[in-house]
């Protein structure tokens, strides 16, 4: 049930966006554009089922807002050392610690979606994908092949209808 459609609202966004430059330090030294993590972030909110899209919607706005009495700005308008004392404290409060974490969480599993990032640290999906199909063919593709063709046989006999005599016996 994705949302192709889904668009965090601007402050959402904007909180995402100097989160992920908190939760993603090292992003730059990885060749990975912040933007492109706040964008995959986003694009994963929207694959969510709506309660916890508008939860992690309402989160970050939150987030955004809950900056403006201690700092006196915004969280997108901190500095980065304002930001992570900011940030800091939400993850120290047991109250917003679980949101925190989630927030994090989706920021840093979308950094570790970048191909930079997996390249960089030696994960190949597709290699190790094509690597175990190959043994899975080699291991069990005779009994698949075998199984394949008892299924067409008996969707052959079944399209060929009752033999004569028998009203509607499905074998």
């Amino acid at each position: 049930m994705t949302d192709a459609t889904f668009r965090l609202p601007r402050p959402a966004r904007q909180a995402l966006t100097t989160l992920a430059a908190v939760v993603c330090p090292e992003a730059g030294q990885a060749g990975v554009a912040l933007p492109d993590v706040v964008d995959h972030t986003e694009r994963f909110l929207g694959s969510l089922a709506p309660l916890p899209r508008f939860a992690a919607t309402v989160g970050l706005c939150w987030l955004e807002y809950s900056a403006l009495f201690p700092a006196g700005a915004r969280f997108s308008r901190l500095s980065t050392s304002a930001a992570e004392d900011h940030f800091a404290r939400w993850w120290d409060n047991k109250t917003v610690r679980p949101l925190a974490e989630t927030l994090a969480g989706l920021l840093g599993m979308s950094y570790y979606e970048q191909p930079a990032v997996q390249e960089q640290i030696g994960y190949l999906p597709d290699l190790w994908i094509e690597r175990v199909t190959r043994d899975r063919e080699a291991t069990y593709g005779a009994a698949i092949s075998d199984h394949q063709q008892t299924l067409r046989q008996r969707l052959q006999s079944n399209l060929a209808g009752p033999p004569s005599g028998e009203k509607g016996v499905v074998r």
